[in-house]
């Protein structure tokens, strides 16, 4: 992560984000790219200055230029512009990227329920890139993945309702009798919930001790892990979860039932269930 400071001074370190904007003098012959669009191009004998837009604040080591003979090839289908740049002789190579590339981001946006917040999307081929994972701009991967891998146990997230607001928790999910250390995740959660025929999911990321989010209309029952995909277990009042035990049949998928009787067995396991809700599963 050090290698920016060979290009500028800086203090290079991820909790360390500032805006960034490039100027880049070369060659009027070579392409050049870097993480934002260009503003404007001025040339100047056989030298050519691109100016380019300012980036948001982000870490120093997520500054990208690309200087070189590079080409292009275009990404559609993206509600932003995309290109893959490649050298001469590879590019070739681009096209099986630039055919998945649209449907990678927008299923990005559907798991954590918030659109690529850039104005452009480029992929450079390079020759060399030891780093098998690290930090992105366009989303917070980063901090999930870094929260779930690098601490034990996962959490449990427990939901309260009240009109169309959800308020969410999260702690360490333990066995009864057990004393878990205080621990923070990044969670990505969806909600389904539903009035009458009408039902919506509702996404974002629980990366905090309380967070409120308002649904679009007050609902009669709530589940907290739509699809059973999330990695985590969930916890409701009694109130809401008897209400969505009477809308089981109608709402649940094979999957999440499934999932559903799984971890309420492990609810009642650490005391968080009572024997009473678990006889109507």
């Amino acid at each position: 992560m050090s290698d920016a400071r060979r290009a500028f001074p800086v203090f290079d370190e991820p909790s360390d984000k500032i805006p960034f904007q490039l100027t880049i003098t070369a060659h009027k012959d070579q392409k050049v790219y870097a993480n934002t669009p260009e503003l404007k191009t001025i040339i100047v004998g056989d030298m050519a200055t691109h100016h380019f837009d300012k980036t948001p604040p982000i870490s120093s080591y997520l500054v990208a230029l690309a200087v070189g003979p590079f080409v292009e090839t275009k990404v559609d289908g993206m509600p932003i512009e995309g290109r893959i740049i490649t050298s001469k002789e590879k590019q070739k190579l681009a096209q099986y990227a630039a055919d998945e590339i649209p449907a990678i981001l927008a299923s990005m946006k559907d798991y954590f329920g918030s659109p690529y917040p850039y104005k452009k999307l480029d992929s450079v081929g390079v020759p060399e890139f030891p780093f098998g994972a690290m930090e992105n701009a366009g989303k917070d991967v980063p901090s999930v993945l870094k929260s779930f891998i690098e601490q034990s146990s996962f959490p449990l997230v427990a939901v309260k309702q009240n009109g169309k607001t959800i308020s969410l928790s999260q702690n360490r999910f333990a066995n009864k009798g057990v004393d878990a250390p205080a621990q923070l995740w990044s969670v990505p959660v969806t909600i389904k919930y539903g009035r009458g025929n009408e039902v919506k999911e509702a996404k974002f990321l629980l990366n905090s001790d309380l967070a409120k989010v308002d649904l679009d209309f007050e609902p009669e029952w709530i589940y907290p892990d739509a699809n059973a995909m999330g990695y985590y277990r969930w916890m409701l009042e009694d109130k809401q979860l008897d209400t969505l035990l009477t809308n089981a049949a109608d709402v649940f998928t094979v999957r999440e039932r499934r999932v559903f009787i799984s971890a309420s067995d492990a609810l009642l396991d650490s005391g968080l269930m009572s024997v009473v809700i678990c006889l109507k599963l």
